[in-house]
């Protein structure tokens, strides 16, 4: 409210409004058009003092804007039409945390999955024959997405003979169950990078490097070994 503009436009319709009345009892003829200027007036201070902004600060509501990605059931790997090579890889994607997903190779069910607590989920692939598959993850509430892959032996092509190159890590369970562990990358005896499973190492220059997964609970892996371009897939099986 603009205290400013309501309090002197107020005070002058009251006076008009008096000296009206006051006409009034002398027989004075002005005194309907006093009275309906002081109404004038207070109606204009009221508009004043509602309209009228005073400049003083308000305070504003909080918003909040939602998590736009969590909860979102979608693949992060592979890529829609990715081109891969005849060997082991992971699937891996997004959803509802604990929801349980059913996992689909053109149209045959090949297991279950669910997301974690981080609302990310993978799905081990045992090395598939060369061909097209078409993968599809479908969640309790009959909602589902689709992957397109390709699969190529002894696969050449620019995404993946050239260096610098991106390996993904993942470790699992014998029983295909995926397990969160500190992956650690070394080049000639020098760590490199570190992350925690499944991991991707970026900007990798084309050479030999070793790696090993500490996982609490597991026996600690230390043969593994990794070839750029080649590989771009490792899953790794832990043991109790």
């Amino acid at each position: 409210m603009n205290v400013l503009m309501f309090l002197p436009l107020l005070l002058l319709g009251l006076g008009t409004l008096v000296a009206g009345a006051v006409s009034m009892s002398m027989g004075r003829k002005r005194k309907p058009i006093m009275i309906a200027i002081g109404g004038g007036l207070i109606g204009l201070a009221a508009a004043a003092g509602v309209l009228i902004p005073d400049g003083s600060a308000t305070a504003a509501t909080p918003t909040t804007t939602p998590n736009a990605s969590a909860g979102v059931m979608a693949f992060l790997y592979p890529a829609e039409a990715e081109e891969l090579n005849a060997q082991d890889f992971i699937l891996e994607g997004t959803g509802v945390t604990g929801e349980n997903l059913e996992i689909y190779k053109n149209g045959v069910l090949e297991g279950t999955t669910s997301a974690d607590a981080n609302s990310k989920w993978s799905f081990y692939v045992p090395t598939p024959a060369v061909g097209e598959y078409e993968f599809e993850v479908k969640a309790a509430d009959g909602s589902s997405i689709k992957r397109k892959v390709i699969v190529k032996q002894g696969l050449t092509t620019a995404s993946n003979a050239q260096c610098p190159c991106r390996v993904r890590v993942s470790a699992f369970t014998n029983g295909k169950v995926a397990v969160n562990g500190t992956v650690i990358l070394s080049k000639d005896g020098v760590e490199v990078a570190r992350g925690t499973t499944p991991n991707v190492f970026e900007g990798l220059a084309a050479g030999s490097y070793t790696y090993s997964i500490e996982a609490e609970g597991f026996q600690t892996f230390n043969a593994g070994k990794i070839e750029t371009p080649k590989n771009k897939n490792i899953p790794v099986y832990l043991k109790k």
